[in-house]
């Protein structure tokens, strides 16, 4: 995640939402791999949280101090599906706190969620059409 607040200063995350997508899933767990990480960019890991060693040491997103470094951290996010409609998250919000200063960052992450009602080539078309409508 590309960060908005002063380079090199250490920013806790104080504040972890998921931006859109309510109607088919819901958030289970927030958690970050550290820097010790094998993988990075995972899209997919069984159970939440991972278990794999590949993932290093794993903390609460919430509370964690990020700083500056070629290998940073990279955050987890554990979802449920709770229904089978069409839905769309958007993005991620971030909120940090750096020197005293809060911060707000949202990232786009766009996950669609199609239900069994949709067809792969139908829940693409209707994405194409409505976009993150739900």
């Amino acid at each position: 995640m590309e960060r908005m607040y002063p380079a090199g200063a250490p920013a806790r995350i104080s504040d972890l939402s998921w931006l859109g997508g309510e109607a088919a899933a819901k958030v289970i767990g927030w958690k970050v791999a550290g820097p010790d990480r094998k993988f990075g960019a995972m899209q997919i890991s069984p159970g939440f949280p991972p278990t794999s060693s590949g993932f290093g040491t794993i903390g609460d997103a919430i509370g964690t101090t990020v700083t500056d470094g070629e290998v940073g951290h990279e955050l987890l996010i554990g979802i449920e599906v709770i229904s089978d409609s069409y839905s769309v998250r958007t993005g991620v919000a971030v909120g940090t706190v750096v020197n005293g200063k809060a911060y707000r960052d949202e990232f786009p992450a766009t996950l669609v969620f199609c239900g069994a009602e949709l067809s792969e080539d139908a829940c693409v078309q209707r994405y194409e059409t409505e976009g993150a409508k739900d």
